[in-house]
């Protein structure tokens, strides 16, 4: 399928980790600013909304989909819906999912399988601040590489 600037990003995560989303939304936004990316989460969904419809639609329209793992997203259930969703879109070569690894945890074997930003042995939470603020650059970077990664390979029609 044909795509076109900005990819739709898609940020599944805890609430729990509410800051830690932001962080990464604000690294990603200079890609946004470029026109990219244009990012999405359920901070950004208008009051009065049907929050569960929302996230699922979105999810099925993003490009990409980010899982933020951390014991928080694990324990929710609500995240593992949104796993479920995502992987299934990814399964059908309808958007690309991409496991950010913010906390150490036990994964799935399911998403054993696909590329973690960073590596599963180096969680972006632990080191020192400086270590973290370097993790989160980089998961940007990673992130932005794959965002053209999957425009080159799928561009649209001229």
């Amino acid at each position: 399928m044909p795509r076109e600037r900005p990819l739709k990003l898609f940020y599944s995560y805890s609430r729990q980790d509410d800051g830690l989303c932001a962080r990464l939304a604000k690294h990603l936004s200079v890609y946004e600013r470029a026109g990219l990316l244009l990012g999405w989460h359920d901070a950004k969904s208008p009051g009065g909304a049907d929050w569960k419809k929302e996230i699922s639609e979105r999810i099925c329209q993003a490009d990409i989909v980010l899982l933020l793992m951390s014991e928080n997203f694990v324990g929710s259930s609500w995240c593992i819906e949104e796993y479920d969703l995502a992987m299934a879109q990814h399964d059908a070569g309808k958007c690309w999912l991409i496991p950010i690894n913010v906390r150490a945890v036990e994964w799935w074997d399911s998403l054993k399988v696909l590329n973690a930003i960073p590596p599963l042995s180096r969680p972006i939470m632990s080191g020192t601040a400086e270590e973290q603020d370097e993790a989160f650059r980089q998961t940007a970077v990673r992130i932005k590489e794959a965002a053209e990664r999957l425009l080159n390979e799928n561009p649209a029609p001229a």
